[in-house]
């Protein structure tokens, strides 16, 4: 079993997927979307937006794991696009696996269910087995 990231290599990888993820947001701008209706959709704020697109002038960077979380879940960025275009790591390939449950639990808020309340009524009903 691979042993979990620690904090400094979880920044490491997260810096990787914001290179990804701030050519993403720069291609949306280019294209139609702005910044403020992907931060409403997305929930990425306009100011992480630029400080991810200009990482020179901001060095410590726009992304982290709960940003990060959010533009999985809103569907702004896969676990399969991530790990088709970031080169990772074994480890960081199975800690972005772990994100997947992230893509899972957007497809089902979509489809209008709350998986929090889905969870919880699955462990009460599981909790004596």
């Amino acid at each position: 079993m691979e042993t979990p990231l620690r904090k400094k290599q979880r920044k490491i990888l997260i810096k990787k997927v914001e290179v990804l993820l701030a050519q993403k947001l720069e291609d949306m701008v280019q294209s139609t979307w702005t910044k403020l209706e992907i931060a409403a959709k997305y929930g990425i704020p306009s100011s992480r937006q630029s400080e991810m697109s200009d990482p020179e002038k901001y060095p410590t960077g726009g992304l982290n794991e709960r940003l990060l979380s959010k533009a999985i879940m809103g569907g702004l960025i896969t676990v399969t696009e991530i790990k088709a275009n970031v080169e990772l790591s074994e480890a960081e390939r199975v800690h972005i696996d772990t994100l997947a449950v992230l893509e899972h639990a957007a497809a089902i808020r979509r489809q209008g269910f709350d998986p929090a309340s889905i969870l919880e009524q699955w462990l009460k009903k599981n909790a004596d087995k």
